[in-house]
């Protein structure tokens, strides 16, 4: 049950990026409200990823999972290296503006946050 749930979070969450990257490149849709639109991208992806569930021998794959593990790696690096260069923590009467001045953790309110994070990524 939890990985299914994972592959329906999983079209709602490509759809979405798909649709925000499309959006920032000035791609518009007339006539469709943004839920509509989300909605025809998850049915756009369902059809190649049910083709690729069609596939027996996985070793017809190995070319394209090399060239994905390449594509993620880059992108790590790419986020990794944005994000340690623009590091900027503001200071405040209760943060002195140094990484040594966070909280270990954070207040229970916020938890919820990083479980749903953490089970996404299972």
């Amino acid at each position: 049950a939890g990985q299914f749930g994972v592959c329906c979070v999983y079209f709602v969450f490509v759809s979405d990026n798909l649709l925000q990257v499309l959006r920032a490149c000035g791609v518009t849709f007339s006539g469709l409200n943004y839920t509509d639109t989300a909605r025809l991208f998850m049915v756009a992806l369902l059809v190649p990823l049910l083709l690729g569930s069609y596939i027996r021998d996985l070793d017809k794959l190995a070319g394209l999972s090399i060239v994905a593990n390449c594509l993620v790696l880059f992108g790590l690096s790419v986020i990794t290296s944005y994000t340690l260069s623009h590091i900027n923590l503001p200071k405040s009467e209760s943060f002195g503006g140094q990484i040594e001045d966070l909280p270990l953790v954070t207040s229970p309110k916020e938890w919820p946050l990083f479980f749903g994070t953490a089970m996404y990524s299972y």
